[in-house]
């Protein structure tokens, strides 16, 4: 049975964070997950040929995922936690760098409409996001601790 997926903003931070807080030390597996508006440098870009993104290499991969990360601001960051005793969590931390509105902004509109149609709410993004007190709160343990918001990584 899949877990229900928790929608995190900056108004319910605060609480999704003490749920989490009071998961992780029973957490047995943890996968992480960013969303972002789409793919803004294409394989042929980052490899400097015309080749398909699966003819490439994982160094290549890699260079195309790396360009996007670094063109691209962040839409949400997803985590999904399983525990010992058989537990699914999940969340969804709906951050706020990015808005569709500012012409800084890059995106892919395929893609933003592709987000749009399954639920994304652009227009709360800027307003409502909770990446500050996402950042706040790992920045506090994962520097002393190597765990990311209290879990431990293996």
């Amino acid at each position: 049975m899949a877990a229900a997926v928790r929608s995190v903003w900056a108004d319910n931070f605060a609480a999704e964070s003490a749920i989490l807080r009071a998961v992780a030390p029973r957490a047995v597996y943890a996968a992480i997950n960013v969303q972002y508006p789409g793919c803004v440098v294409s394989a042929s870009a980052a490899a400097g040929d015309r080749r398909c993104y699966y003819d490439l290499t994982a160094e290549e991969r890699y260079k195309v995922v790396r360009a996007n990360a670094d063109e691209l601001k962040p839409l949400q960051l997803g985590l999904a936690v399983r525990t010992a005793d058989g537990g699914r969590f999940a969340w969804e931390f709906n951050l706020n760098e990015f808005d569709l509105a500012a012409d800084g902004d890059m995106c892919e509109p395929g893609s933003v409409d592709y987000l749009r149609r399954r639920g994304m709410d652009f227009n709360a993004l800027p307003w409502s996001g909770a990446f500050e007190a996402l950042r706040e709160q790992c920045r506090g343990v994962m520097p002393h601790r190597g765990v990311l918001c209290g879990i431990q990584a293996n």
